[in-house]
């Protein structure tokens, strides 16, 4: 895919099947010179975005090897969308590298790839002159179903605004955002001069946008105009062009969002926190709540060195008995959360008090792990935090690196 070059990968295609075993290969630069054994780890997502909170791994690692195998039909319950991406990360002695996702489109053959990019490199040079800096914020459509407004025979949304789905129907509701740039159709105002509405001048709700093809976009999508922050509804794509079945520019159709609607509550970056956390959703079975805000506020606030959030960072919560005992795959975690913009976290934990925790923070490829110890005790306030270790991680680019914070929280 045109849209997947990112060092040490050079190229990541898919040849997919929806019934059968889809063949994901990958080709590295050759200037990437990492010693051996190179442990390659395949995942799957539905969003392709780089910092969303689903991806999963797939089968057992590959080593030293260049392709990996997934025989799990993923398609054909969620509709008659090709929405599957798939992205590889990497395990070697000096760092671990994470590919850019790549969707289920189609393959391009060498030569196809090499002008299917000139296009996509031309389109955003285009954007560069023209376009609005956004955000995109896509929808959640997986995951935990929302306790809170499904009916519980219907299973319709009964709450367009409800704090813990955001009207998603799913916990958490909307994955992280992602900077956007796009080139919105002129506005129309139009003067009200009928006795029977209020005067004065109106614009149409409903516009037209265009994006790159990276990274794909749904209906019911939304994008945030960074400078003004109006919020508007993707309710249609329309694929501009495609190279053999590959799309590279996208046009959709943009319906502006009331002002009252829950999308205008969502962090993009920058804010001060304004919600109360106890409407976030849970994870655990304990009796104290842990989030962002535990002992003061933001004192859980996943951050860089230069005080930034981290978005799509994991939270992964273990005893610290099982900590020590080397006990910390994902799936022995006692509560599991997201860092969405500002560092803040998606859900909250409930974790039993006075027990000692070890909380993991970690953007895979990009920042952490970091850790720090808690003993949860109901005042919450008096509860001591110290921090255990902070081991820092690199992701290499063909022109930086950028390096994890080795503190990320504030007191």
């Amino acid at each position: 895919m045109p849209g997947t070059e990112f060092y040490p990968f050079r190229r990541l295609a898919v040849d997919h099947m929806i019934v059968g075993t889809s063949r994901i290969w990958w080709e590295m630069h050759r200037d990437f010179l990492d010693p051996e054994p190179h442990i390659f780890q395949l995942q799957v997502g539905n969003t392709g975005l780089p910092n969303a909170t689903d991806w999963q791994d797939v089968g057992t690692p590959v080593i030293n090897g260049y392709f990996a195998l997934d025989d799990e039909q993923r398609e054909g319950n969620y509709g008659k969308r090709l929405i599957t991406h798939y992205r590889v990360k990497l395990t070697t002695s000096k760092g671990l590298y994470v590919s850019m996702p790549v969707s289920t489109y189609g393959e391009l053959n060498e030569k196809d790839w090499v002008f299917a990019r000139e296009i996509v490199r031309k389109e955003g040079l285009r954007h560069d002159l023209v376009s609005r800096e956004g955000y995109l914020l896509k929808r959640r459509r997986f995951g935990e179903s929302c306790t809170r407004c499904l009916d519980p025979l219907t299973g319709e949304i009964t709450d367009s605004n409800c704090p813990e789905c955001g009207g998603t129907g799913f916990q958490s509701g909307w994955h992280p955002p992602v900077p956007l740039r796009l080139d919105m159709s002129p506005e129309v105002i139009v003067e009200l001069r009928k006795a029977t509405e209020p005067p004065g001048p109106s614009r149409p709700t409903d516009l037209k946008g265009r994006i790159r093809g990276f990274p794909q976009v749904n209906k019911e999508d939304v994008w945030i105009d960074a400078k003004s922050d109006q919020r508007w509804y993707l309710h249609e794509v329309y694929h501009m062009a495609e190279w053999r079945g590959v799309p590279l520019v996208v046009q959709v159709g943009m319906r502006l969002a009331p002002y009252t609607d829950y999308v205008y509550k969502i962090e993009i970056g920058g804010e001060d926190a304004e919600f109360n956390t106890s409407d976030l959703p849970t994870t655990g079975n304990g009796d104290v709540r842990v989030d962002h805000d535990y002992c003061e506020p933001d004192y859980l606030q996943y951050t860089d060195a230069e005080g930034c959030g981290i978005v799509g960072a994991t939270i992964l919560a273990f005893t610290k008995e099982d900590y020590d005992a080397g006990i910390r795959s994902p799936e022995r975690a006692v509560a599991t959360s997201s860092t969405t913009a500002n560092g803040r976290w998606a859900f909250a934990m409930l974790l039993c008090q006075c027990v000692d925790y070890v909380l993991v923070f970690e953007k895979t490829g990009c920042y952490g792990p970091d850790t720090i110890e808690i003993t949860p005790t109901p005042e919450c306030q008096s509860s001591i935090c110290s921090e255990v270790s902070s081991v820092s991680s690199e992701i290499s680019s063909e022109s930086s690196q950028i390096s994890s914070s080795s503190s990320f929280w504030s007191v």
